[in-house]
Order: C-alpha cells, then structure tokens, then sequence
C-alpha cells in the first residue's frame, strides 16, 4: 500500500510504504487507499482525503508522467542510430548543425541516446546529413 506524505501547509512531500519512518519534513500522512494502517502500536482507520489533498497527487501524478515521458523522448535516424528528441536536445542539434555547417564540417561527435555496456550515453561520429535528419524528427514529434 501506498502512503502520501502532506508538509504543514499540506504539500505534497512524496510517497512510501510506511506510516512508521515518514519522509523529512512529513507531518501529514494518508494512506492512498481506504485500509486500515498500522501504525507500530495499533491499527488506525485513515481519514478520508480531502478533495484537496485529491488534487495534488493527481497533479503530481501527472506532472511525473509527463517529465518521464519528456526524457523518454527519442527518434531513430534511417541509420539505426537513435537520438534524444526532447526540447534541449532539439537546441543542441540545431547547434551542431548550425556549427558544422559554419565550420564546413560533414561530421561530428554526437552522444546518442543508446547506451553502452556501463549505462552511459554512446558518444559516436554522425554525419551532418543524419543531424539532420535528427533535427527534423525532432521537431515533428
């Protein structure tokens, strides 16, 4: 069962699983569902959530999704080689292909969002066409 942690002024502050060792600065904690919680002494009836309290899991809810969702971004080039499509991604491949084609560049060293073995983000040479065509993915999603 999840538990929600409400500051003081009845912020949200996160979630757990126990009413035992609540996160810093919780003073508030509902449970996130109508069952009895125990509590180390005994078994305590939750109080029911104010429409209030409702509103600001819903609204951290989705606020979570939609950050995950953004730094899930990605498109895959014809090449196979899959990119970051987020907002500062798209700057930055704007960047590069602004530079390299300033500099008379045909490629570059990009960081790609496939990982290598260690989790890290490949750092591979692209060329300026598959930036492109990056850039263009990018926007159209």
């Amino acid at each position: 069962m999840t538990i929600y942690y409400f500051n003081e002024d009845g912020r949200f502050t996160g979630e757990g699983t126990s009413a035992i060792c609540p996160k810093d600065g919780a003073t508030t904690i509902v449970p996130s569902s109508n069952e009895d919680v125990w509590n180390g002494i005994k078994w305590i009836a939750p109080p029911p959530l104010s429409q209030e309290q409702l509103d600001v899991i819903a609204k951290n809810e989705d606020e979570i999704k939609i950050e995950n969702q953004i730094k899930k971004m990605t498109i895959k080039t014809k090449s196979g080689k899959t990119f970051h499509a987020d907002y500062q991604a798209r700057i930055n491949m704007m960047s590069g292909v602004m530079s390299a084609e300033f500099a008379n560049k045909t490629e570059t060293t990009w960081k790609l969002y496939d990982k290598d073995e260690n989790g890290e983000n490949i750092e591979t040479m692209v060329t300026l066409d598959e930036l492109k065509e990056a850039t263009y993915l990018a926007l159209e999603k």
